[in-house]
């Protein structure tokens, strides 16, 4: 599995999951859509929150 990184809108809480991501979503809130952010659901277990 590939090991990815990510974060809420203002950075303020990290995260990595593991997920071999093979379908992504286009969110066309105005935030997401001005950052060219993509969505993808991954397994609860595999979601590691890397700050507290």
């Amino acid at each position: 599995m590939t090991t990815y990184t990510g974060s809420c809108h203002c950075g303020a809480v990290r995260f990595e999951v593991e997920a071999e991501i093979d379908h992504v979503r286009v969110c066309d809130c105005s935030i997401r859509s001005m950052r060219g952010a993509l969505n993808a659901r991954v397994l609860k277990e595999n979601l590691r929150l890397l700050t507290p």
